[in-house]
């Protein structure tokens, strides 16, 4: 859809749905990725200085994340079903795809936050 609009095309969506979004709209708790350096000063974001919410972090507490921790939450999160080539790519494009929704498509990913079976903050949301 993007490479047809990005070339002039029109693209007309019909939705099953009776919303637009479909299964979509029920992935309200983010996308999870790791990204295991710092240098990032656009996804750990928080605007609300009159709590402490340990469940969200800002540019002043970055929680520094593995790939071999990812690997590690997700396959026991999966249990008997893991398949460790699947989790691996998953893993290690994860930080790719979110750059990608949030440059390319415009998504707002700003709030990063620890959800369960998580041991690093890494579940990416809107504010």
């Amino acid at each position: 859809t993007l490479h047809i609009l990005d070339r002039g095309g029109s693209v007309l969506v019909i939705e099953k749905e009776h919303r637009v979004g479909g299964n979509s709209n029920k992935a309200s708790s983010g996308i999870n990725a790791c990204r295991n350096d710092t240098t990032s000063n656009d996804t750990h974001d928080d605007d609300d200085d009159d709590e402490d919410d340990s469940s969200s972090s800002s540019t002043n507490d970055v929680d520094i994340d593995y790939i071999e921790s990812f690997i590690y939450d997700t396959t026991k999160s999966a249990g008997t079903a893991a398949q460790p080539e699947l989790i691996q790519t998953l893993a290690s494009n994860s930080w790719n795809a979110v750059t990608w929704l949030k440059e390319r498509v415009g998504v707002d990913l700003s709030l990063v936050a620890q959800l369960g079976g998580h041991a690093h903050k890494r579940t990416h949301r809107p504010k």
